[in-house]
């Protein structure tokens, strides 16, 4: 900015990426997406969208979070690199974006060249704090920011900001760098200044732990990670990188007050090398129960019931050993949740109980209300399901997740009573409150549940879309039985009858030679046959029927003939 009088700065938003990548149709709506395949067709003609390479043109254009430039130089690349090589020079090495198109400025010839003629403009000392920001994954604060550099002022991220080099959202009052600047201003940074600056980052990190654990049971603890949720890119950072650098104090400390909630929110790949983490005598009691309750949970989830009935045993001894009462009735609930999965209802109702007098003791809400669901769903149909549910309810004022599995089950009881008006109103309800709350598990129950309503009112094409959502979360989450739930109820349903899907010739628009291609599809010949018949050559007709197909949206010829004929075009 010139910083004159009646100046007014407009910020370029980056093009839009693609939210997913399931068809052609969904990822060529975004932006990011269209420019790369225009500027990859001007390097390769014939290079087309396949259900081969879908995902890695989807990922390259979200590497590149939209920007311009980053596009181009990555397009330019396809003509001599696999796109897989692209994507991982995007994603860990950069600097390895050179376009080489002569008549480019020069800084616009590579990606390297281009922050280079950025920095040029920066003092030393803007440059170094650029740098030193470089270890924030995902964002940050200006009070973080002179956590990993203490001479770092606010007038040093305005002038980043100036520059284009970080951004701020004032919505939220989060700086953020792109991932590619970020990397490039990462390798910048001498080893004794990287250790440095990941060494504050790591202490930043570990005052978000602990203001994480100190809440985790004085409001809702489904909620705690929500409120933290943009610091959860730098929280697994961090511990990724304790854990590469053999940093096992550091590993220990932030991973140890909150491994549950981590599962939860983190969904980490395997979790299982945290267990030797913790299994040194110097370690707190409470936090390797936190550990092995984490990996309760995470087995439970997968649908490996015998070890996470085992774990979670484990985890309450652990607990009652250090006298955390609400971390021990959790672990005897989910203790009971494996008894039940294995079809041990006896010992389930053993182990609920159990919980139960540990959640009393604990004389906090939030276990209790955790077992008395559990208690609900253990005999449904007896006499005191109800009751457990209408005690659970008195207490789940402010506790989003638990409310809403509880509302929901009440919804249902109320569906097996014959009340159905009341069952809609009540499952409604919780669902409502369950996508408040975002927590993937209680979600896509509150979904099944509503799904279940739906499929005794006959509604199905309501039950269908949310066991269909619910099956998408289950899947996502590793959740064997929210996925085992949303698959039982799906094939409840009858089989849906796809409608044709509505074509319109103004849709397509093929060239007068792809026409006449298209029509010798209909017959058995041959490319070169149709070559001969055209007088054209043979790898021109290869070429027409590719782009044939593409307009089409199909794969192979005979989809290609069907779809024409619908579309009126051999008319």
């Amino acid at each position: 900015p010139l910083d004159v009088a009646a100046e007014i700065t407009w910020t370029v938003q980056p093009l839009t990426v693609p939210l997913g990548h399931r068809s052609n149709q969904e990822l060529t709506s975004a932006e990011a997406v269209q420019l790369f395949l225009e500027r990859v067709r001007q390097a390769v003609p014939t290079f087309e969208l396949t259900d081969a390479n879908r995902a890695q043109v989807a990922d390259i254009c979200i590497a590149a979070e939209g920007v311009p430039l980053v596009l181009e130089l990555a397009a330019a690349l396809v003509r001599g690199r696999p796109l897989d090589e692209i994507l991982r020079a995007m994603t860990e090495r950069p600097a390895g974006l050179v376009a080489g198109r002569r008549d480019r400025p020069e800084h616009q010839r590579s990606l390297v060249a281009s922050l280079d003629w950025s920095r040029r403009f920066l003092a030393s000392g803007d440059a170094k704090l650029l740098d030193r920001l470089s270890v924030f994954i995902g964002g940050f604060t200006a009070e973080a920011a002179r956590g990993v550099d203490p001479d770092g002022t606010g007038d040093g991220l305005a002038r980043l900001v100036d520059h284009s080099l970080i951004g701020l959202d004032p919505a939220t009052g989060r700086y953020r760098m792109l991932e590619v600047v970020r990397l490039d201003a990462e390798r910048r940074l001498d080893p004794d200044e990287l250790h440095d600056a990941r060494r504050a980052h790591l202490r930043i990190c570990l005052d978000i732990v602990s203001a994480i654990a100190a809440d985790r049971y004085e409001a809702d603890p489904d909620n705690v990670f929500p409120r933290h949720e943009w610091e959860l890119p730098n929280l697994g950072a961090a511990l990724r990188r304790c854990h590469e650098g053999q940093d096992v104090d550091g590993f220990r400390a932030l991973l140890g007050p909150i491994a549950v909630w981590w599962v939860h929110y983190m969904a980490p790949d395997d979790p299982r090398q945290w267990e030797d983490a913790f299994s040194a005598d110097e370690v707190p009691i409470e936090w390797r129960g936190n550990v092995i309750s984490a990996l309760a949970f995470y087995w439970s989830h997968r649908g490996h019931h015998d070890t996470a009935l085992a774990l979670a045993q484990r985890a309450a001894a652990l607990h009652h050993q250090a006298g955390a009462t609400i971390a021990r009735a959790l672990d005897e609930t989910t203790a009971g949740n494996a008894h039940l999965a294995l079809g041990d209802r006896d010992a389930a109702r053993t182990a609920y109980h159990r919980a139960l007098d540990a959640a009393l003791a604990s004389g906090h809400p939030y276990p209790e209300l955790a077992v008395r669901v559990s208690l609900a769903r253990l005999d449904p149909d007896g006499d005191q399901a109800v009751e457990h549910l209408l005690a659970a309810k008195r207490l789940a004022s402010g506790f989003g997740a638990i409310e809403s599995a509880v509302t929901t089950e009440l919804g249902l009881q109320a569906r097996r009573d014959g009340r159905g008006n009341e069952a809609r109103r009540l499952c409604d309800e919780g669902l409502e409150m369950a996508r408040r709350t975002g927590y993937g598990e209680v979600l896509a129950s509150a979904l099944c549940g509503r799904a279940d309503v739906g499929v005794v009112e006959g509604d199905d094409e309501l039950a269908r879309a949310l066991f269909d959502e619910a099956l998408s979360i289950g899947r996502r989450s590793v959740h064997q039985g929210v996925i085992e739930r949303a698959s039982a109820g799906l094939d409840r349903l009858p089989r849906p009858i796809e409608a044709p899907t509505p074509l319109r010739s103004t849709d397509v628009d093929l060239t007068e030679r792809e026409l006449s291609v298209a029509r010798l599809l209909r017959g058995d010949l041959t490319q070169r046959e149709i070559a001969d018949e055209l007088y054209i050559a043979p790898s021109t007709v290869k070429t027409h029927i590719k782009s044939i197909y593409r307009k089409l949206d199909v794969t192979k010829r005979s989809y290609a003939v069907t779809r024409a004929a619908e579309l009126g075009l051999f008319d």
